[in-house]
C-alpha cells in the first residue's frame, strides 16, 4: 500500500519536539523525504535517527526561524 505523501518532500520547523517531531514522523510514516529544521541539534538528530530506523528518509538542519538572517549565514 502507497503511502498519502510518497514521492513528496516536507519539511518542518521546530520538528525537534512536540508537535513538529509528531509531524515529521507522521510524514515520514506516510511516505514524506522529511527535512527537520529546528534549533535543538540533538533532538532533531534523535527524530532523524528514529525515522530512519522505521525505513524512512530524514535530514536534519540546525535553523532558528525566528532569526532568519543568522540562519542563512549559518548554513
Amino acid at each position: 500500500m502507497r503511502g498519502r505523501l510518497d514521492d513528496k518532500k516536507a519539511l518542518i520547523t521546530g520538528g525537534a519536539s512536540d508537535i513538529g517531531r509528531a509531524t515529521a514522523l507522521r510524514f515520514a510514516e506516510e511516505g514524506a523525504d522529511v527535512f527537520i529544521a529546528d534549533r535543538a541539534d540533538v533532538q532533531g538528530a534523535d527524530v532523524v535517527e528514529e525515522i530512519r530506523a522505521r525505513g524512512g528518509k530524514a535530514l536534519f538542519g540546525e535553523t532558528d526561524v525566528s532569526d532568519w538572517v543568522a540562519s542563512i549565514s549559518r548554513g
